[in-house]
């Protein structure tokens, strides 16, 4: 029997999707789980509800890409009627959905026939150099970028300590014009203070 993704979808609209390497057997030992109650929670009470699920292919593919095709079918068709207890990490939904709507056959191969192809096609072989060079090209990009941020940071805390340096620079000159201002102050209260003949023969009084 074929391998794939397969969904058991009971009279409820409730379902299950899953994987396996021969499709046929699968459903027999999820049938007889069920028969023995043994089945995962949430599809023991749905078959106790409803009786047996109706079984469908829902794609048929090489054993070596089963595991990426079930993380895409899982994601797409996730929804409060999926009985799935545990959902497998998504990391490349959109890469395998262009290759099944652009290129389903290569799912039909596994992976050795795909080098096969690869050696004897050498279109393919230059679109995985180019593929490569393009990659190579965003990472030397994106190194630039962060050295350009660095150099921007650098230059951004020269210009912050320069600006510093002034300000403390500003705050002694200001510290220096008070303590005069202050000095001022005192020798007009001590001229202030004497009499207008001592402010007009004795210049002591500026001491």
């Amino acid at each position: 029997m074929a391998s794939g993704i397969y969904r058991l979808t009971f009279s409820s609209g409730k379902y299950y999707v899953g994987k396996s390497l021969d499709l046929e057997t699968r459903w027999k030992q999820h049938f007889n789980k069920f028969a023995t109650g043994k089945a995962a929670r949430p599809m023991q009470l749905e078959y106790d509800r409803c009786g047996l699920p109706q079984t469908e292919v829902i794609f048929d593919c090489h054993r070596d890409h089963i595991d990426i095709l079930e993380e895409l079918l899982i994601d797409q068709l996730k929804s409060p009627d999926m009985l799935n207890t545990t959902y497998p990490e998504v990391n490349r939904t959109d890469e395998v959905a262009i290759l099944i709507n652009n290129s389903r056959d290569l799912l039909q191969v596994g992976t050795l026939e795909h080098l096969d192809m690869l050696h004897g096609n050498q279109s393919l072989v230059d679109l995985a150099a180019a593929k490569v060079s393009e990659a190579e090209d965003l990472v030397e990009e994106y190194r630039n970028n962060g050295y350009m941020i660095t150099q921007d940071y650098v230059d951004l805390a020269e210009i912050a300590t320069e600006n510093i340096q002034e300000v403390e620079l500003l705050e002694e000159y200001t510290e220096e014009l008070y303590m005069e201002l202050e000095a001022t102050r005192k020798q007009l209260s001590k001229l202030k203070a004497r009499g207008w003949w001592q402010r007009l023969f004795n210049y002591s009084v500026y001491v």
